[in-house]
């Protein structure tokens, strides 16, 4: 299984995690290579940690909103027609936990920057071991 933080905003603002959730789907719409390198490394099984990423009073903040793990390499049909166009790339998502309290991550206390605030970013459980225990430490069942 590999991670990958994703983005849930298109062009940072325009939220589309509700319909993420509601159709159990993730998408990107940025074409840069890098994105679309990392895009197509994804597997089935692999975990989405949905996040956004901004700055407040001179700090990096992360938030994680949901993770799931990807079911299909396509998006599934019933996916609204706004995202199936052709500068949009897609995956079917099975949402296993959305966090009512986001999951709070700042520059202070983990390393973020570097590619953290893109569309797509893959962790590395030797690099971001933090960030992936605390998604799992509240994902457990309680």
């Amino acid at each position: 299984m590999k991670f990958y933080g994703v983005g849930t905003r298109f062009s940072g603002t325009e939220s589309f995690l509700e319909d993420c959730l509601k159709y159990d789907f993730w998408c990107m719409g940025d074409r840069d290579q890098r994105y679309l390198d990392l895009y197509n490394s994804i597997e089935v099984g692999d975990m989405l940690i949905a996040k956004k990423y901004y700055p407040e009073e001179n700090v990096a903040v992360m938030d994680v909103e949901a993770v799931g793990i990807v079911r299909e390499l396509k998006m599934p049909d019933n996916v609204p027609v706004r995202y199936k166009t052709s500068d949009k790339y897609g995956v079917a998502v099975v949402w296993i936990k959305v966090f009512s309290e986001l999951l709070n991550y700042t520059s202070v206390k983990y390393k973020l920057g570097g590619t953290k605030p893109r569309t797509i970013f893959r962790l590395s459980y030797e690099n971001d071991k933090e960030i992936i225990d605390k998604v799992f430490d509240n994902i457990k069942y309680k």
